[in-house]
Formats: C-alpha cells, sequence, structure tokens
C-alpha cells in the first residue's frame, strides 16, 4: 500500500449512533477506502502509473460493493452508516465510473437538500463530473497532479468565473 492511513485501525467515531442492523458494514467500509487509496496516495510518481490496472480493477470491485449496498440500504445520513462509510461511498464515487458519477448525482443532491449528506460532497462530484466532460468546474475541488523531477505538484483544473 502506498503511504496512507490505514483504515483497519481508525475507530468509527459514530459507531454507537450506526443501527446494529449496519454495525456489519463498518469492516467493510474500512477495506474499501483502504483499496481506495491503494495505489493512488504514494509520493513516488511511479508507484501509481506503473499499477493503473490494479488501481482501476480495486475501484471497479468497490464500486460494485458500494451499489450493493446502496441499493440494499439507500442513501443514509452520517449516523446511519457512520463517518467511515460516507468516507467511502463519496471516494468510491469520485473515483468511479462516469456512469455511476451521473447515476448518483440525483441522490447526492437530494440527501444534501434534506441535510443528510454535506454540501462539500456534492460539490466535488459536479466538478468531477465536469471535469472528466472537458467542462470548467465551479467550485474549484478538482486538482491535477503532475511532478517536476521528483516533486510532487498540483493545479486547479480551469474554472468558471
Amino acid at each position: 500500500m502506498g503511504k496512507c492511513a490505514n483504515w483497519d485501525t481508525l475507530k468509527e467515531p459514530f459507531q454507537k449512533y450506526i443501527p446494529d442492523s449496519l454495525q456489519h458494514l463498518i469492516p467493510v467500509f474500512k477495506k474499501i477506502n483502504n483499496n481506495d487509496q491503494e495505489y493512488r496516495c504514494s509520493p513516488n510518481k511511479d508507484y501509481f502509473s506503473n499499477n493503473v490496472a490494479k488501481q482501476e480493477k480495486l475501484d471497479n470491485e468497490n464500486e460494485q460493493i458500494i451499489i450493493r449496498i446502496l441499493k440494499k440500504y439507500g442513501y443514509r445520513n452520517m449516523l446511519q452508516f457512520g463517518s467511515i462509510g460516507m468516507f467511502a461511498i463519496t471516494g468510491v464515487v469520485q473515483h468511479g465510473s462516469d456512469s455511476l458519477k451521473l447515476g448518483i448525482y440525483p441522490a447526492f443532491v437530494e440527501a444534501m437538500n434534506d441535510s443528510m449528506l454535506d454540501p462539500q460532497s456534492v460539490m466535488m462530484l459536479e466538478d468531477r463530473i465536469n471535469t472528466h466532460r472537458k467542462r470548467k468546474q465551479y467550485f474549484g475541488t478538482q486538482i491535477a497532479t503532475y511532478y517536476e523531477g521528483k516533486k510532487r505538484c498540483y493545479d486547479i483544473y480551469p474554472l468558471f468565473n
């Protein structure tokens, strides 16, 4: 794994609020979060580029798991899935297929309007959809990572004025 947090060691801060019927999802969400960053977060520029196919396979597996969870339980607020679960869902959506992003966007907006999802998650998703469609972003949440020699650099994708 790259130099990322190991989600297995993190405690769910909202665990006591998660219904007993959903407690079994906490380790599933932790594994999804670990898999989501398996090859992405290394400071070694070649680590991700040499493992793109492996990361895409993990992303596809994560996407299928999240789709099954959402079909079974619906989109719930943080107190029902916990912060680790919400992080897993939003991360998978960000790195998931365009069809997932477009398909879940209305549910994200509805969840935000019902105060079940933070506005930042919707903003990130909208910007991600726009940048994938070669459009400018509205909120400035999407960045490009590149290297100058061994130095990791970042640029914000273009914004609407």
